[in-house]
């Protein structure tokens, strides 16, 4: 349709007609300047739309800033046991960036690493979430593996 819209608007304009011409004017041509003039103003008009619409606003979600964050010390009596194991945690980041809220989604099989892995993680602060271009609270997926590095430099052994 534009392609349409564009080749009316470009074709030459017609001048008055000469005397001698023995074909009378038809009602379509008397019109096509006024449509010319209102195309093209419609066209003008669509463009500026277009100009104006603003870009999409990509979301987001929340990212850790790990920098910000307190390692979570591996409790002596987990590392004495030999636990290890992944904690999986949601946290709800708020717009703000700090954590207002969290549970444990899966356990790492101790209960002692998950409630330190889930405290420690809450210290954190976040980027928060965007959605539409602002700030917004939203829950988090976090995962924390614990493994024992070295098994001789464990708690009580020598």
């Amino acid at each position: 349709m534009l392609d349409k819209l564009s080749d009316l608007l470009a074709a030459p304009r017609r001048g008055p007609r000469q005397q001698s011409s023995k074909v009378a004017m038809q009602g379509n041509d008397r019109a096509r300047p006024a449509c010319r003039n209102i195309l093209g103003i419609m066209l003008a008009l669509a463009s500026l739309t277009a100009c104006s619409t603003p870009a999409p606003v990509a979301n987001t979600g929340a990212l850790a800033l790990f920098n910000t964050c307190t390692k979570p010390l591996y409790p002596r009596e987990s590392a004495l046991r030999d636990s290890q194991g992944t904690t999986r945690m949601k946290l709800l980041v708020e717009a703000n960036g700090r954590v207002s809220d969290g549970r444990i989604e899966s356990s790492s099989g101790d209960e002692l690493l998950d409630n330190t892995a889930l405290h420690a993680m809450k210290t954190c602060r976040f980027k928060p979430a965007i959605s539409e271009g602002h700030a917004v609270a939203q829950w988090t997926l976090l995962t924390y593996v614990w493994t024992i590095e070295n098994p001789d430099q464990r708690p009580g052994r020598p």
